[in-house]
Formats: structure tokens, sequence, C-alpha cells
């Protein structure tokens, strides 16, 4: 098991030091933190008793386990391993933005469809509100670790393919943030627009400005 930085984003409410979160960490499982946590802190851990050197040899042993069957200490030029043959080319290409877009499709599940309310009747007559900043925002859309320079050719937002779709939609935020709701200035016209509306939909969740790796939401 590894993690980014694992140890060190969570370990101040169960340790009392960095040192002993080290120890606690490999004794959990978390073999690999992938981060200098460990480099840094599992030498004082182990010449302090918090942990053996036997549980950091078996943790060892099964990084480089697996890192061996990957192919990663074999030759370039030799190696049979088909991931050393992909090329900057290949990373963010068409097809494997097509393949991304599937993927994202198929694992999309409904967990409740109490009164049978989906499908939605395809009739455009129907008046929907859409409530919530998460359905006008394309970056609530993306991970933390979306890159930059990636051209997001499937990024738009559910407002605007409803309206591409030629839908009849109200728009309303209700609130700027989606979390903590600081002011309540947009409820209102959120509610007069679900009131209106044959069918809300409300956008729920969080998105990678509140909290993302290495960074945990406080509230």
């Amino acid at each position: 098991m590894g993690a980014g930085d694992a140890i060190d984003n969570n370990h101040r409410s169960i340790s009392a030091n960095e040192t002993e979160a080290a120890a606690l960490g490999l004794i959990a499982g978390v073999d690999l933190d992938c981060g200098p946590y460990y480099m840094n802190h599992l030498p004082a851990a182990v010449a302090q008793g918090l942990v053996s050197e036997a549980v950091v040899d078996a943790a060892v042993q099964r990084v480089l386990v697996h890192q061996f069957r990957l192919g990663a200490f074999d030759p370039l030029e030799s190696s049979t391993n088909p991931y050393d043959k992909i090329t900057l080319e290949q990373v963010g290409s068409g097809a494997h933005a097509e393949l991304a877009r599937e993927a994202a499709i198929q694992s999309m599940c409904l967990l409740k469809n109490d009164g049978k309310l989906l499908p939605l009747a395809k009739a455009k007559a129907t008046k929907l509100a859409f409530l919530g900043p998460h359905a006008n925002s394309s970056t609530a859309l993306l991970g933390n670790d979306y890159p930059p320079g990636n051209a997001p050719i499937y990024r738009q937002t559910p407002l605007v393919a409803a309206q591409r779709r030629g839908l009849t939609v109200a728009y309303e935020p209700g609130c700027a943030d989606g979390l903590s709701c600081a002011t309540t200035t947009g409820f209102a016209a959120a509610v007069a627009a679900a009131r209106a509306a044959d069918v809300a939909i409300v956008f729920l969740g969080i998105s990678s400005a509140f909290e993302n790796e290495g960074h945990d939401r406080t509230y």
C-alpha cells in the first residue's frame, strides 16, 4: 500500500510526533509514502524501538517485488514491459481522452430512484431548475492532479450541456462556494426557482478548491 504524503497529511490526530507517526504508518501497512516522510523519520523510529528493522525490511521487500514485476529495473533497450514503450505523444492523446470519457460514462451509478422519477421526461417543455454552484462550474469537474496544459476537450458544465440540448433551465447557484455557504443571499432565488420548476436538480459536493491531495478541509 502506498500514498502521496499520506502520513504527513494525516498523523496529527493519532500520534504524538512525526517519529511515532512514521512507525505507526509502517506497522499499519503503508509500505510506501510518496514523499520524504519515511526517509526523514523512520531512522529515529527504529532507533527508539518504535518499529523493528524486520518490519522495515518486509515493507521494502514488498515494494521492490512489485517494482521488479513491473519491470522498473529492466534496461529500456531490452525491456519487455509494454509501459516502457509509451511515449509523451500518447499522454493526453485524443484516443486516451475518448477512453477516459467512456470510463466516466460507464462508472456512473444511480443509487436511488424513489418514485421512479428517472429517467426524466424527454419533452423539452419540462422546466428544470439547476441549483448549486457546481451546476455551472467547469473547474469542479476536474481533480487536483489534472494537467493544466492538457486541453479539456470534453469539459462542459451540466448547465451548458442541458442548454445545448434545448432544455429549459433556470440556474441559481444558491451560494458561492458550494461548501460553507458563508452568505445566504442567494437562497431565496434558489428556492423560488425550485418552486417554479417541474423538476429541481441540486448539484452537491466539494471541489478540489476545498479538499485535495495534501490538503484536508477543516470544516
